[in-house]
């Protein structure tokens, strides 16, 4: 709900798709930030205090924004009646569960064929069934299936989908990597995520200066899913000898991808949906973003699970009792200060066992970096499926109802929809309201064009 409406907002304060652009590109950056910053932080809570005090920091914020956005963030005077969509909220929700429970379950050991784990899928399956025509009849659907006639909006689906497995891939699995494999504290591999931290920030604003600039939306959202894939790759040839240095050097170029993608595939919505669907096309952007962070999560934690317990039971030296590599069966048990102190006192009652933990520990970080490798080229898939969704996107002009495409034809859907909403609210204004300010604008509203009276 946040997300949604904060980019909506933008939206919706801004007007102007030029400085819009502009906007949208720092609160992405903003948004970056946080999200490489929390994992970064909380490793510091986790190695200095208890896992559990990383919750608590919601408290401070939460209070402060309650605080403050009465003040800051002025309410609009248009006020209508709202018809929610509960059964599409709760068809999805179920559908979306069942299949993290499925792919939970494959990777927790449960074979692909097992009762359980195709009850998940049967489940997801016939949920998703039940949420298309519910889509169709609903008055104001949580996504609506209109939306994807525009061949626009469905690249800037399959791009977001790509971008929510892949920031979260990498955001989860890299500290994994260092903390795993390299034997960093949970401090040091929350850190190794500065690079991604700063390149995905600085991209966010300068991207958004340059669309304004250019006045383009396509060349900055191929050549950011064409960054994302690269930097996906490289990350996919880290192993046991690689060293930090490296990974950061990865984790820029993934960063730089992220940074051009997010801002853009948002404003490529927002400049085709028009005034009166800002708000629905970007939460539906959003909410695709999010199914592609949750299932992809899911999915590359089973791959890296399954991975690892394979790459163990077959690298492991021979000799080694069963209960010593029992201790160390699941993947976070090689970042575990108790898991490894366990291990280390049930070896230190065998003969030679200090070795034998040694030539354990050896292959354990040898399995899990194959595994971790497994789930990175996950992501370089999904990368270059947002690749191809780049591609599919029209050559998107920031002015609404503006669409150069072959030959410079005009988007026909677009057009129209900008030209009735722009006469029905410019005939609802005042007279006053209607006439050029002093900036030279008309103060009409248009699609995705209305001028903010001064208070």
């Amino acid at each position: 709900m946040l997300l949604s409406t904060v980019f909506t907002s933008v939206a919706d304060i801004f007007p102007d798709p030029a400085r819009r652009a502009r906007y949208q590109g720092l609160f992405f950056g903003v948004f970056s930030i946080s999200s490489v910053i929390g994992p970064s932080l909380g490793g510091w809570i986790t190695d200095a205090f208890d896992w559990r005090y990383v919750f608590f920091l919601n408290l401070p914020l939460g209070l402060l924004s309650l605080v403050a956005l009465p003040f800051v963030l002025p309410n609009g005077e248009r006020r209508r009646a709202a018809s929610i969509d509960y059964l599409g909220a709760l068809t999805s929700t179920v559908a979306i569960v069942a299949l993290l429970l499925a792919l939970s379950w494959a990777g927790e050991g449960y074979g692909w064929g097992s009762a359980r784990v195709l009850a998940g899928f049967a489940v997801a399956a016939l949920f998703l069934a039940l949420f298309l025509p519910i889509e169709a009849r609903s008055p104001e659907p949580i996504l609506p299936l209109s939306m994807f006639r525009d061949r626009s909006f469905v690249s800037a689906s399959i791009v977001m989908f790509g971008v929510g497995i892949g920031m979260f891939g990498v955001i989860l699995y890299t500290p994994l990597f260092v903390q795993g494999v390299l034997g960093y504290t949970a401090t040091g591999s929350g850190a190794v995520l500065t690079p991604l931290i700063l390149t995905m920030t600085a991209m966010g604003i300068v991207g958004g200066v340059l669309m304004a600039r250019v006045n383009r939306i396509k060349p900055f959202l191929l050549a950011g899913t064409v960054l994302m894939a690269l930097g996906a790759y490289l990350l996919s040839t880290l192993g046991v000898g690689s060293s930090t240095t490296t990974v950061a050097l990865f984790l820029f170029v993934t960063g730089l991808g992220l940074g051009l993608i997010m801002p853009t595939t948002t404003l490529a919505v927002q400049t085709i949906a028009g005034e009166e669907n800002m708000g629905v096309a970007t939460a539906a952007t959003q909410f695709i973003r999010s199914i592609g962070s949750t299932v992809g999560t899911a999915a590359i934690g089973t791959l890296v699970t399954s991975g690892y317990v394979n790459g163990l039971r077959e690298g492991v030296p021979q000799g080694t009792p069963d209960r010593l590599v029992g201790g160390l069966e699941e993947p976070n048990a090689l970042v575990s200060p108790e898991a490894l102190g366990a291990l280390e006192r049930a070896a230190g009652a065998l003969p030679g066992g200090e070795g034998l933990v040694g030539g354990l520990l050896a292959a354990a970080r040898e399995a899990l970096a194959g595994a971790v490798q497994t789930g990175f080229l996950f992501v370089l898939a999904t990368a270059v499926l947002s690749v191809a969704g780049a591609l599919l996107m029209r050559n998107l002009r920031l002015k609404q109802g503006e669409v150069a495409g072959p030959g410079g034809e005009a988007d026909e859907l677009a057009a129209g929809a900008s030209a009735g909403a722009s006469a029905a609210s410019s005939a609802s204004l005042p007279r006053e309201a209607r006439r050029p300010g002093a900036d030279g604008e008309t103060g009409e509203i248009g699609t995705g064009r209305r001028r903010r009276k001064a208070s």
